[in-house]
């Protein structure tokens, strides 16, 4: 008899030791790894946390103990309710967000207006804050959209030009050459306004070379003036020959060459091609002589000085004939 109860015993003791507690624990750790915030607040939520008590607080002394509280929580971990995805930010929304990102981070804040700078910056710091939230909802996702594409909506500054507005380089050019020509103009052959309006298309003209936002439409204009300035001629304050006969008494006026000539011309005065530089009689301060060249090169720019290049070059310029005084 005595023996029978210490087999009985032996085989209780047999059976505490044998009991599968790790199974429970393993059961309440994969329970405590569930994100109860993405959950929806209703009666299946309150009977996992109740079962998931009731597993930590039990001390059970068989294994079908431990099985039966195992599966109550397996149970109602199953019957959990998740927020629908819809509620959360979808890989559309994410990769539009990182998308004006790229472009906001890549532009030339120099080019904006101060307010444009601070709300382009703004937008930039609310991106990066919505693609590190795990937890961004559809909602907050569309906000901080709406938020990047007025970012991306802004315009550069109104003064700033594009590459296609600026002077070309045959536009900048022809500015050098008709400054070259009208800095070698001695203005002491010109009339006070034309020395004027000389100064004056000099002073455009190397501000304009000066200025590296130069436009298209500046450039136009600043050649008209150029082509305008180049236009004028040297005073005519000289007297013609037949109104000094006294000059040269020793020459007989019936066989004076000079006499014929301007029988010949109605004008006393030389003509000269403004091609022909040899012809100015080493009077090379007029700019005569470069003419043809300059306005030459003014023809391949602006449409704007095409009517003024043409008059230009059919235009004789007359200077005053070396010699006589």
């Amino acid at each position: 008899m005595i023996k029978s109860h210490v087999e009985a015993l032996k085989k209780g003791f047999a059976q505490l030791e044998e009991l599968n507690r790790e199974k429970l624990a393993n059961a309440i750790q994969e329970a405590e790894k569930v994100n109860l915030e993405n959950c929806v607040e209703d009666d299946a939520l309150t009977a996992f946390k109740t079962a998931l008590d009731n597993a930590k607080a039990a001390n059970p002394q068989t294994n079908e103990e431990i099985d039966t509280l195992v599966n109550a929580l397996l149970d109602a971990q199953a019957g959990l309710h998740f927020k629908e995805e819809e509620d959360l930010a979808s890989v559309q929304q994410r990769d539009s967000i990182s998308h004006a990102l790229d472009v906001l981070k890549n532009l030339d804040l120099k080019l904006y207006s101060d307010e444009d700078q601070k709300l382009i910056q703004d937008a930039i710091s609310e991106g990066e804050k919505a693609l590190a939230n795990d937890k961004l909802s559809n909602e907050e996702a569309s906000a901080v959209i709406e938020t990047l594409a007025k970012a991306l909506a802004v315009e550069p500054k109104e003064e700033e030009h594009t590459n296609e507005n600026l002077a070309t380089s045959q536009q900048k050019d022809s500015i050098r050459s008709a400054l070259d020509i009208l800095k070698d103009i001695d203005l002491d052959l010109y009339a006070s306004k034309d020395q004027e309006l000389i100064k004056d298309a000099i002073a455009a003209g190397e501000k304009a070379l000066e200025n590296d936002k130069l436009t298209n439409q500046e450039a136009d204009d600043i050649i008209a003036t150029l082509a305008k300035a180049l236009s004028v001629t040297p005073k005519e304050d000289e007297k013609p020959d037949t109104e000094n006969p006294g000059t040269n008494p020793s020459e007989n006026p019936g066989n004076d060459p000079d006499k014929e000539n301007s029988q010949t011309n109605s004008s006393n005065t030389v003509t000269v091609n403004p091609t022909d530089s040899s012809k100015s009689n080493g009077n090379t301060k007029t700019g005569v002589h470069s003419f043809v060249g300059l306005f030459v090169a003014l023809a391949t720019t602006a449409a704007a000085t095409a009517g003024t290049v043409t008059v230009l070059k059919n235009k004789k310029i007359r200077i005053r004939r070396k010699g006589k005084k």
